[in-house]
Order: C-alpha cells, then sequence, then structure tokens
C-alpha cells in the first residue's frame, strides 16, 4: 500500500532527477569543460547519485530494481561517465579517490583552526564549566550545585 505508493513516488523523483542529468548541457560537454574543479564537482555530484541508487550495498537499489526505466538510465549515465576505454568502470575506484581528498583536506582545515583557536577553545570551555558548577543560592541561605561532575 503506502510503503509501495512511496517507492513510486521515490522511482518517479529519481526518474526526473536522472533525466535532468543526462539532457543536462553540462553531461553532454563536462569533459570540454578547461575548470578541473568545477568538472571534479560535476562527477562527484552524478558518482553520488550512480553510488547511491546502483550496486549491491546501494541505499536506494529496491527503488531501482524495481523499475526498469530508472535501473537503464542509471546503467547509462554511469557508462557513459565513468567508463572508460582500456580501464574498464572507473566509478568506485574514482569516487573513493575523491571521497578521500576531500576528507583529508576538511581534516586539515579542521586541525588548522583547532591550533588557532585552541587558546580561545579551551578559555571558554573553562569559563562555561565554572558557570555550570558554579553554586545557586537557594531559599534559607543554602547553596546546591548547578551541575555536579562526577
Amino acid at each position: 500500500g503506502e510503503a509501495r505508493e512511496a517507492d513510486t513516488g521515490l522511482a518517479l523523483k529519481l526518474l526526473e532527477t536522472l533525466q535532468g542529468i543526462e539532457q543536462s548541457f553540462w553531461f553532454r560537454f563536462y569533459k570540454q569543460c578547461p575548470d578541473l574543479v568545477t568538472k571534479a564537482q560535476f562527477l562527484v555530484a552524478t558518482a553520488s547519485i550512480v553510488r547511491a541508487v546502483s550496486g549491491e550495498a546501494a541505499p536506494l537499489r529496491a527503488v531501482v530494481v524495481a523499475h526498469p526505466k530508472v535501473s537503464t538510465l542509471v546503467g547509462q549515465i554511469a557508462s557513459r561517465a565513468f567508463v572508460i576505454p582500456n580501464h574498464g568502470n572507473i566509478l568506485v575506484t574514482w569516487h573513493n579517490g575523491r571521497l578521500d581528498r576531500y576528507n583529508r583536506t576538511f581534516w586539515r582545515a579542521a586541525r588548522r583552526a583547532a591550533s588557532r583557536l585552541c587558546d580561545d577553545l579551551q578559555v571558554r570551555l573553562v569559563s562555561a564549566l565554572r558557570r555550570a558548577t558554579a553554586p545557586v543560592q537557594l531559599a534559607g541561605g543554602k547553596t546546591k550545585p548547578q551541575l555536579q561532575i562526577k
């Protein structure tokens, strides 16, 4: 009932998205794009969609398998963008490599930000802990800690 209708709705939305990719100017001419960053961003987005719906462990695989049009279109997009002569299908290898590169970049940026802001972060943390553990004045003159750290 409802689950089947939801899957059909998802399949139709997926089909619409995939058709938009396949019919886009970008998909037809991305290989000629001289801007490597933009080209990589387009391919990462395309690879992410393809991997989300194809392959044994893909989260949306059941939706694709149940709708042959979607399955065919995913195969066409993957083949056109990620099958290289003399190398075969490079989708998973390329996508994993790109994601690893992005993860390393984010990790370096986070470490750099943490090292630059370390002193400020420590001061703020200590101040917040002191405020949280400061005793609260109760009726009758007694005090009670706001937060007890065990």
